[in-house]
């Protein structure tokens, strides 16, 4: 499942809301409860547990599978079949492009993007969210193998399993 949006706020910002795992419930609404170190550094590796409703409050561990600031954040929620949730940002017309990509599972989270962009306006940030359709992007392509550059990481750089 990918879900892509464009945000009228920095790179930085954005990623930094996103690299939040005490913020998941900003974008993920199945996400009630986050219980991390306030303290401990944000890195590979770094474990806290969520409780995301689905039929019920299910409480699982999860890490964060990738970090490389500004551009790339991942979490693994490790249930019976690991979830990846990937999301990356690029510039895009003076904002912010983000694209979430979420392996395929039997049953994949949520995710509200225009709700981030109300989170984003909470905290200071330019808001407006524009969400587009699932699925390609209008405009210019997301970064990927062939669109790769400067300030424009490579789509791939977490590998993924379905």
């Amino acid at each position: 499942m990918d879900q892509y949006a464009t945000f009228a706020a920095p790179v930085e910002a954005v990623f930094t809301h996103l690299a939040d795992p005490a913020r998941l419930a900003d974008w993920l609404p199945q996400v009630t409860r986050v219980e991390a170190d306030p303290g401990e550094l944000i890195g590979i590796g770094l474990a806290f547990a969520v409780t995301i409703r689905v039929t019920g409050d299910q409480l699982l561990a999860a890490e964060v599978a990738a970090h490389e600031p500004p551009w790339l954040i991942a979490y693994r929620l490790l249930t019976a079949a690991p979830v990846l949730i990937r999301a990356t940002c690029t510039t895009h017309d003076g904002g912010t492009r983000v694209h979430v990509h979420q392996t395929d599972a039997a049953r994949p989270l949520q995710v509200d993007l225009a709700r981030l962009g109300r989170a984003l306006h909470r905290t200071g940030e330019p808001g407006g969210a524009e969400v587009l359709r699932s699925g390609e992007p209008r405009g210019a392509p997301i970064a990927g193998p062939d669109h790769a550059g400067p300030g424009r990481p490579a789509d791939t750089a977490l590998p993924t399993s379905n």
